[in-house]
């Protein structure tokens, strides 16, 4: 097997070898989130998205987290730890999901600082926003009750 298709293995798994262009649980964009502490922003999703960690951790030789994926929802984040080479870059994130309050209400106790309480829109959406640790923004709506 080259290095380069055992790389990917290692780092998509096994079931990415499929004769598709995305692997299985991956959409056509998909999300990966540069901190300088991947283990504390996987422990945040976790707590404020009730993120499950899929696969393996891919670990530096320090034993931090170099690349870790989460499932939030039906969507898989990656998680990459930040380097000199590969330094930290906040992003901005847009979630649905089913509950804007609860997750806004968990991720401030998990440490992230609102932006926008939960609120109706006259889009007919039911959304919030907070900045996580890292400074990256996520947006959390649902469409409102009618």
């Amino acid at each position: 097997m080259s290095g380069a298709r055992q790389a990917f293995r290692l780092a998509w798994g096994d079931d990415a070898m499929a004769d598709t262009a995305i692997p299985d649980g991956y959409h056509s964009v998909n999300t990966i989130i540069n901190v300088p502490d991947a283990e504390g922003l996987i422990q945040f999703l976790e707590a404020a998205f009730e993120a499950t960690e899929v696969g393996e951790r891919d670990l530096l030789p320090d034993g931090r987290v170099g690349h870790a994926k989460v499932r939030i929802g039906d969507s898989i984040v990656m998680i990459a730890q930040a380097t000199e080479s590969a330094p930290a870059r906040p992003c901005v994130l847009f979630v649905f999901t089913d509950d804007v309050d609860g997750v806004y209400n968990a991720a401030l106790r998990a440490g992230a600082a609102s932006i926008v309480a939960p609120m109706d829109q006259p889009s007919g959406i039911r959304e919030s926003a907070f900045y996580d640790p890292w400074d990256n923004r996520w947006w959390v709506a649902r469409p409102s009750a009618s």
